[in-house]
Parts: C-alpha cells; structure tokens; sequence
C-alpha cells in the first residue's frame, strides 16, 4: 500500500510540474506577465534585459542600460486591452499600443508608444528598447520661446521707463 501511494504521489508530482512549468500557451497572457514584470523590474531596480530579446540586447544595450539606470518612482504601461488593441503581424511576433507613464525624482513624463514584441523558443520578449524614452526635440522650441518671452517683457519694461 506504502508503495502505490508513493507511485501516486510521484505521479501526481510528474504531472503537476509537466502542466504548470510549461509555457503558457495563450500569448495574451504570457505578454500580460512579460509587461507585468518590466514595470516591477523597472521600479524595483531588478535587472531588464531579461525582458528584450537577445537581439535587442546587443543592438540597444545603451537603451536598456538607461532604462535599468533610472530610479524610478513609478513605471506603468497603460491605456490598453490586450484583447482588442493586440495586433499579431504573425505567430510571432505582435504589437501594441500603450501609454508609458514613468516618475523618478527630478522628472516626469508620458509616451503614447507601439509595444513590439517576439516569441522566441516559445517565450515573449519586447523586441525594441525604444518605447520607453521621451525626445528631447520639442523642448528647445519651448526654451526658446521663453527667452523671447523674457526679453520682450524686459524690452517692455525698459520702454515703459523711458517714457
């Protein structure tokens, strides 16, 4: 009897880490916990590379090398549903639509950015570095025109004491 419950018991280990170590089967899930465990690593200070695929790593190490550097606050990706907005080109690879929300202590700021991922050996991945950084561009037009601002209104001032 001793021996059958042990058989059984074996068996029933077998089985259970067969079914719940495997893979999920289900991408929207697996891509689920993928950008889940970013947004924790990303806070945490844990390391991201794990989460890009092996290309992505050699090709953006500097991307993903900021990412891991910043101490952030909050990261979020947000403004999504999974099952409406995730755009599978193919069996491997998909795209989505997301905010990225992000705080450290100096700055703050948000993205709206296409998510790329790819399944590699049955695993997901993120397969660009790039959807997480805000461009600069747009700042130098507003610096510049607040000095125009500032040296109208000292052009006024100064006008305005001539008189």
């Amino acid at each position: 009897m001793r021996r059958k419950d042990l058989s059984l018991s074996i068996i029933a280990f077998i089985l259970l880490g067969v079914v719940y170590g495997q893979p999920s089967s289900d991408p929207q899930a697996s891509i689920a916990k993928l950008m889940s465990d970013l947004q924790h690593a990303a806070v945490s200070g844990a390391p991201v590379g794990q989460f890009f695929s092996p290309e992505v790593r050699s090709r953006d190490k500097r991307k993903i090398d900021s990412l891991q550097s910043k101490p952030f606050l909050k990261f979020t990706i947000a403004d999504y549903n999974l099952a409406k907005d995730l755009d599978f080109e193919d069996a491997n690879h998909a795209t989505l639509n997301a905010t990225i929300n992000w705080e450290t202590r100096d700055e703050q700021a948000s993205k709206t950015a296409t998510l790329s991922f790819e399944q590699i050996d049955g695993t997901w991945y993120f397969s660009n570095a790039n959807f997480w950084a805000v461009s600069v561009v747009w700042v130098i037009p507003l610096i510049a025109l607040g000095v125009a601002y500032g040296c109208g209104l000292g052009f006024m001032y100064w006008h305005s004491n001539r008189q």
